[in-house]
């Protein structure tokens, strides 16, 4: 369906630039990343960079050892679903935590 408003792509861009900017105000503020002060003669928007730095180097250090504990995890999953010898059927392991279900079907 063609677009009938002019302009409407370069709307839809500014508005998303427009919303991502109030986004980034709003979480500065928020975190101690962005400062604002008043006085008579000017008004200043301060930027903590020095503490964004460290909230984002934290930030990259987690997501680091939660995508490791992850790989992890699939590893150790796909040692136990690995059969030990060559043969071409795979015996699921039974999980533990999981309670029998009652069947549900007709008697044959």
């Amino acid at each position: 369906m063609k677009n009938s408003r002019k302009g409407g792509a370069v709307a839809g861009l500014l508005a998303t630039i427009a919303v991502l900017v109030l986004l980034f105000a709003g979480i500065g503020l928020s975190m101690g990343w962005v400062e604002m002060s008043d006085s008579p003669d000017k008004s200043t928007i301060e930027i903590n960079k020095t503490e964004l730095k460290e909230d984002t180097d934290k930030a990259v250090k987690a997501t680091e050892e939660f995508i490791n504990k992850s790989a992890e995890s699939i590893e150790e999953g796909v040692e136990e679903v690995t059969p030990d010898d060559n043969s071409d059927t795979i015996t699921p392991v039974p999980n533990p935590d999981r309670t029998a279900e009652p069947e549900t079907g007709s008697p044959e």
